[in-house]
């Protein structure tokens, strides 16, 4: 067998266990860093597109929180309790309370 990295011909070792893969730590962490920038590349150019796609959904989370905080206090300034709007939001008043009666 040879070394993967740099094709030298490994020792033959007696027994069972791992194949050797690499002559040396040097080489195998050579060859790893060299699968990193491979992975890198390939991963920068196939997953633009979906990294795009991840920025877009947080920007609408973002958006749709904004949102909510605004309905909730349009709310509040109407007279709506706390009770009432943990009703709608799932959650209870005090829940409610904790997460929208500080200003963000």
């Amino acid at each position: 067998m040879v070394c993967r990295q740099c094709r030298r011909t490994l020792p033959v070792r007696p027994g069972r266990g791992r194949k050797q893969l690499y002559c040396d730590s040097t080489c195998r962490s050579a060859a790893r860093r060299r699968r990193a920038g491979v992975k890198q590349s390939l991963t920068s150019a196939a997953t633009r597109g979906t990294l795009e796609a991840v920025g877009g959904a947080q920007r609408q989370v973002l958006e749709a929180q904004y949102l909510l905080r605004a309905a909730v206090d349009r709310a509040r300034a109407e007279g709506h309790t706390w009770q009432e709007i943990g009703e709608v939001v799932g959650t209870t008043r005090q829940a409610a309370f904790q997460r929208f009666a500080r200003p963000s």
